[in-house]
């Protein structure tokens, strides 16, 4: 009996095989579905991103790859095949599902606009949701990851992704907290394409330093603190300057960090002096801890990829500055368009790499050179002062952060400027178009001693990185006249390398303010007093005459929170305590105190009987912060491009005379103010200023866009014919002398350089 029976078992093993196998199959079948339309709801909601069907299939191949993992290397005997695959499943419902619910949490508005929430949440819940339902052999596949040779870089790459992605992620999202554009939000969010090629090239700087030190947490440590620290200095920057930081801000340091206590307290300094010495103990500690084994071939592959990224980048804006189109698929702006966050901080700074290249003029040559400078002479009979009379004194006086406080829009209890009001009514005055907005005094000074234009330096800073020999300028070419000159200079000497500076201009002597201890300090206690700068300047007009004396007073420097004239009488009307009103206040105070010192200046040489001219102006704007310049930023959200970046370098121009002299209004850039004042001093503008002179002469405003004297406004692109080659040699001529091989001045017919002794 037992024979007869025995043949049947085979048989009901084989149905109870098919069942088992057909109802696993349909389990599948019915998880992989639910998952997909999951997907597809989540994707169509704005929960996923992707195309709805796309984003489906592409979790269904995710389900199955994630559970032949599971299955192969972290079953170890715990939990059957068929157990694993419905916790899988769950967990990746789940994680569908958890995403809505953060999206609904979050607001679907702030989903929509922060879309990179998407892209870093999903990865983060799926790995939470597995932790949760399948906690063993989750940390059985980590185990067998993180010590098999092959899997274990790849692991290591994959975390190095997912902290590039992050990291973007979270730094954009906290400038968009901390910034925020007054003529159009929407700049504060990077495109999609800006985001994926800046977290390619954070991913490239961490493999970069993982394949040199075979360590992924030391890649972490290296990279990370740079690109937050990049962050904040952009915040900052914004804040006070309302721009990006540039390539060339790495040569401006020195200038910033005497006065990083004074922007941001004692207490972010120590902060900042523990966080780097953690950072560096921390370096210090992973150092010492063994490297990870890594094949050679990938190593070196990810290393070589690596580095031809991130010097892909700068050579393609250095060495291919015009394919636009290119530049624009990946979300970077193009090197001559204004920049804002839609492409990130990142791709702005990289954006300006060409700056620190200065290219020459495409006809540079010693002949080129000879027949421009031909087109400009002026006879030597021409050279002596006109009339043989009593030569006229000059004081040129470059007021720090100078901005009619009318311009801002606000109202006030009184009137901050009223001396250069009534020299506004009564001499000559009108407006300075400066090279920089919110900064960079130095090379307003350059324009004003020189009159060079800096539209040709690309934004360097000519007394740092430019001038390497002795070059005309207002204080050489009067000391040729007979006139002793001196510079009296509130800011250290270090500053923008102003000491080599004056003395390849020629100055006679430099009265360095800052750092005595005699000086009388300014309300706030950083700076040399105005009092101070102008007894300097009456001390050097007693030396000797005729004389040229340049002040740069630095009272009304930034920043402007500091609440040095909290109980002063002068405030602003229309706002109501706080901050903004704060700082508003601030500044016009210290532009009071600085409109009195100008005061006092004329009053002392209203009653000398050498004539003497006293030119008055701002270097920049003052880097105030969004609040206080909302009205302003309005009004230039009303008027065409051009009136709004002209209007961004528009400074205060006076200038006053002991002497009588027809009123006149006057709209000069800065590079066309030293002809001007020759011309009113009586002095024929020669050698290099006639060129600057013809310049002004066709066109006085030269900036990014050009104005000519009968109101018309071109951008560069566009000058007529006559300008353009005007503006051709002018270029040349400057290239010549700032960084050529100075054909001009060895020529022995140009003369465009007076004597340097």
């Amino acid at each position: 009996m037992v024979n007869d029976n025995y043949p049947e078992k085979p048989s009901r093993q084989k149905e109870i095989s098919i069942v088992s196998y057909a109802g696993y199959a349909l389990e599948l079948i019915i998880l992989t579905t639910t998952l997909l339309i999951g997907v597809v709801w989540a994707t169509n909601k704005g929960t996923l991103p992707g195309d709805g069907i796309a984003e489906g299939v592409i979790w269904a191949c995710m389900y199955a790859g994630l559970f032949m993992f599971y299955h192969q290397y972290s079953l170890e005997g715990r939990r059957s095949a068929r157990s694993l695959m419905r916790r899988l499943g769950f967990s990746l419902l789940l994680a569908v599902a958890s995403t809505h619910v953060c999206k609904v949490l979050v607001s679907p508005e702030i989903w929509h606009k922060f879309y990179y929430l998407r892209y870093i949440s999903i990865p983060a819940i799926i790995v939470l949701c597995c932790v949760m339902l399948l906690p063993l052999e989750t940390k059985a596949l980590h185990r067998f990851a993180r010590t098999s040779k092959i899997v274990a870089p790849f692991l290591s790459l994959a975390i190095l992704i997912v902290a590039s992605a992050f990291l973007v992620s979270l730094t954009d999202f906290v400038i968009h907290i901390f910034v925020t554009s007054s003529s159009n939000p929407n700049h504060a969010f990077i495109q999609r394409n800006a985001w994926a090629t800046t977290i390619l090239i954070l991913l490239s700087a961490y493999t970069l330093a993982y394949s040199v030190t075979s360590k992924m947490t030391t890649a972490l440590l290296l990279v990370s603190p740079v690109y937050v620290i990049f962050g904040i200095a952009t915040i900052a920057k914004w804040k006070y300057m309302h721009t990006f930081v540039t390539p060339l801000d790495l040569l401006r340091v020195p200038e910033f960090l005497p006065q990083f206590r004074i922007f941001f307290g004692t207490g972010v300094l120590v902060a900042t002096v523990c966080g780097l010495i953690a950072w560096l103990a921390g370096l210090i500690a992973l150092w010492r801890v063994p490297s990870e084994r890594i094949p050679v071939l990938f190593r070196v592959s990810i290393g070589v990829f690596s580095l031809l990224i991130l010097l892909a980048v700068p050579v393609a804006y250095t060495q291919f500055r015009y394919i636009d189109k290119f530049y624009r698929t990946i979300g970077s702006p193009v090197s001559h368009e204004k920049k804002d966050f839609t492409s990130g901080y990142l791709l702005n700074f990289l954006a300006d790499t060409p700056t620190l290249f200065l290219a020459e003029p495409p006809n540079y040559s010693q002949r080129t050179v000879a027949m421009a400078s031909q087109k400009y002479l002026i006879p030597d009979g021409l050279l002596t002062t006109r009339g043989r009379g009593r030569r006229v004194n000059l004081i040129v006086y470059l007021v720090e952060s100078f901005m009619d406080p009318e311009d801002l829009g606000w109202r006030y209890t009184s009137e901050p400027i009223p001396n250069a009001r009534l020299l506004k009514k009564t001499g000559i005055s009108g407006h300075a178009f400066v090279p920089e907005i919110f900064g960079a005094s130095a090379n307003t000074e350059f324009e004003l001693l020189t009159g060079m234009s800096t539209i040709f330096c690309d934004r360097n800073l000519p007394y740092r990185q430019l001038m390497e020999n002795p070059i005309p300028s207002l204080p050489r070419t009067l000391k040729q006249h007979g006139y002793r000159t001196v510079a009296v200079q509130a800011d250290p000497k270090h500053f923008y390398s102003r000491e080599k500076a004056y003395s390849l201009l020629g100055f006679d002597n430099v009265v360095w303010l800052h750092g005595r201890p005699d000086i009388e300090r300014a309300a706030q206690g950083w700076w040399p007093s105005d009092k101070a700068v102008v007894k300097s300047i009456i001390q050097a007009s007693q030396q000797a005459s005729p004389f040229f004396i340049f002040a740069f007073p630095s009272s009304t420097h930034s920043p402007y929170d500091h609440g040095t004239y909290r109980d002063s009488d002068l405030d602003v009307l229309d706002l109501s305590p706080g901050p903004t009103s704060d700082e508003i206040k601030y500044y016009i105070n210290a532009l009071r105190v600085a409109d009195r010192a100008i005061g006092a200046l004329i009053e002392h040489f209203r009653g000398q009987p050498d004539p003497t001219m006293i030119a008055i102006m701002g270097d920049h704007l003052p880097p105030l912060t969004d609040g206080p310049l909302r009205l302003f930023n309005e009004k230039l959200a009303t008027i065409s491009e051009a009136e709004k970046v002209l209007m961004l370098h528009r400074v205060p121009f006076l200038v006053w005379t002991n002497f009588d002299i027809p009123r006149e209004r006057i709209e000069l850039s800065t590079n066309s103010i030293p002809s001007y004042l020759l011309e009113k001093m009586g002095i024929p503008p020669h050698g290099f200023f006639s060129v600057s002179d013809a310049v002004r002469r066709k066109l006085p405003i030269l900036k990014s866009y050009a104005r000519g004297v009968d109101g018309s406004t071109w951008n560069l692109d566009s000058l007529p014919n006559e300008e353009r080659s005007l503006i051709a040699d002018y270029r040349l001529l400057q290239h010549d002398l700032l960084i050529g091989k100075q054909y001009s001045i060895r020529s022995s017919t140009s003369g465009l350089l007076p004597p340097t002794r």
